[in-house]
């Protein structure tokens, strides 16, 4: 079995590397102001 740590390793990059570029189409997306 592997330790804890790099399932928790594993899981912040799983995790980093879906929200990132979802966080930068969500900020893309948005109008920049009411035009």
């Amino acid at each position: 079995p592997r330790p804890p740590q790099e399932q928790a390793i594993a899981l912040t990059v799983m995790f980093t590397s879906f929200l990132l570029p979802t966080a930068w189409v969500l900020a893309n997306i948005h109008p920049d102001g009411s035009r």
